[in-house]
């Protein structure tokens, strides 16, 4: 079975975070010396607009997606990011969880 080449275009907490998620998932099934994930970013670490700026996160929903999906994005990348933000990797991941009220 051939492995698929994916690139991952930013580097940023997403870019990351999702360049990290495939890697991961592509290496139980295809084998785990394999590199199968190529990020591409003009910029990284301290010069990315995550570093300075807060990342806030919430499922969004838009027209043709479908509801089943959006619940099952959202549970993924919420307990991803938990898993984050309560590992001995918080602080230098610069994740926390701070709860927040739309006005």
């Amino acid at each position: 079975m051939t492995c698929p080449r994916v690139v991952v275009i930013g580097g940023g907490i997403i870019g990351l975070s999702s360049a990290v998620r495939v890697q991961k998932r592509l290496a139980q099934h295809y084998g785990k010396n394999t590199p199968h994930v190529t990020l591409v970013a003009d910029r990284m670490g301290v010069a990315t607009t995550s570093h300075g700026a807060a990342g806030l996160w919430e499922p969004y929903y838009l027209s043709n997606t479908p509801v089943e999906d959006l619940v099952r994005w959202g549970r993924s990348t919420y307990m991803h990011l938990m898993d984050l933000c309560h590992s001995p990797h918080a602080s230098v991941t610069g994740t926390s969880c701070i709860v927040g009220v739309y006005c």
